[in-house]
Formats: C-alpha cells, sequence, structure tokens
C-alpha cells in the first residue's frame, strides 16, 4: 500500500498532461485506502464477519473507485490515455510561440545545451528552479510546445542523444557503460539501460558493437 502511495506521487510529478496528473495521485490512493482498509481490519479482527458500519464504509469506497474510474477513465479524451513517445517529433515552430513562450524556450534550449539535463534526481520542479519561471509554464511549454507528456521523456531525449555519440565514439571505446549512465545523470545501469531501448530499440552496449564494427570496450 505505501508503495502505491509512492508510485502515486511520483508518477504525478513525472506527468505533463495537467487533465491526468489528478487521475494517477487520487485513483491509486483510493485503491490503496480500500485495500489497506481491508487488510487492516483483518489483521484485527481476525475472521469474524464485519459490522454493518465496517461493510458500509467498505462498499463506499469501492463505490467511490468505480466512479472515479468511470468519470475519469472513460470519456473519449486523447490526452488521458497512455502513448509511447518513441520516434515522435519534437521540433517547435518559434513563430507559432508567444513572446513569453519564445524566452522560455531560449532559456531552456541554453540550459539544456550547456548539459543542465546531467544533474542527478532532475525534476521539473528544479528545471523550474534553475531557470527562474513558473513550474506550470514550463510544464505547458514541454508538454504542449515540445511534444512530451512525461518530463522523463523530455530528459532522456538529451540524455540518451548524447549517451549514443558517446558509445559511437572510439576514443571512448574503453569508457564502462556505468560511467557513461552516471555521468549523464542516472542512478543505476538498470534505469539507464531501460531508457536507452526505449529510445533506440537496443541495448547501451549492442549500440556501441554496432556502430564499432563489433569491437566493444568495457560495458
Amino acid at each position: 500500500m505505501a508503495d502505491l502511495f509512492r508510485v502515486a506521487l511520483a508518477g504525478r510529478d513525472d506527468d505533463l498532461v495537467e487533465r491526468r496528473r489528478p487521475i494517477r495521485l487520487w485513483l491509486p490512493i483510493l485503491v490503496a485506502a480500500q485495500s489497506g482498509g481491508i487488510l487492516l481490519y483483518e489483521v484485527m479482527a481476525g475472521t469474524s464477519a464485519a459490522p454493518p458500519t465496517v461493510q458500509l464504509v467498505n462498499a463506499s469506497l469501492i463505490l467511490a473507485i468505480v466512479l472515479f474510474a468511470g468519470l475519469a477513465l472513460l470519456r473519449t479524451d486523447p490526452d488521458l490515455l497512455v502513448e509511447t513517445e518513441t520516434g515522435r517529433s519534437h521540433t517547435t515552430d518559434r513563430a507559432a510561440l508567444s513572446p513569453s513562450e519564445q524566452v522560455l524556450h531560449d532559456k531552456l534550449r541554453e540550459s539544456m545545451d550547456a548539459g543542465y539535463y546531467r544533474t542527478p534526481g532532475l525534476t521539473i520542479t528544479g528545471l523550474a528552479e534553475h531557470l527562474g519561471v513558473p513550474e506550470h509554464r514550463l510544464r505547458a511549454l514541454v508538454n504542449q510546445r515540445l511534444g512530451h507528456r512525461n518530463f522523463s521523456a523530455f530528459l532522456n531525449r538529451h540524455r540518451i542523444g548524447e549517451a549514443c555519440a558517446i558509445l559511437a565514439d572510439r576514443d571512448r571505446l574503453d569508457l564502462p557503460v556505468l560511467t557513461i549512465a552516471m555521468d549523464l545523470g542516472y542512478n543505476s545501469l538498470a534505469t539507464f539501460n531501460r531508457a536507452f531501448r526505449t529510445e533506440t530499440g537496443t541495448t547501451p552496449t549492442d549500440y556501441r558493437r554496432e556502430r564499432l564494427g563489433g569491437t566493444t570496450g568495457q560495458n
């Protein structure tokens, strides 16, 4: 149950679609509350039948989950649906941006060009503070103008792009994949491998082997 709360909070922070963020928070919380309540009661009361009051509370939570899921998830709203971002175009027409969006876009591009995406544990809140802009404006730009539905996908696009350049560089053939992952801000090799495969369809080691003609160094 505690992990459900953790996933709900982490997923909400990463999600850039404003209408989907409350769903990612409250639906897991309602499920955790209902399931956790049953477990807690069974631990305390054993196998005895639940009194009407407890049954009413449990039925009310189940009703709330069904109603919330129905209202939130059964609408024909493409913004609420899960969608892969691999292979999508992320180019932005400056003419389509408002003056304030152009300023924010330039700040964001300068920060990314300077390698700020390598910051370990970077969140959209931290990036907004670094840029000195309101978080909701940055969310809207990255989602609605740059085409990313999740902040992690936005970061991975920059990080994996640099990783590909490093892995294809013969002068850095002996640089371990783990070192590359850490230098790019990932907290583990598994996280880096998963992100790399999502972006490229292959593993870092296989990508290096393909680019360097079968010759690989450490990994």
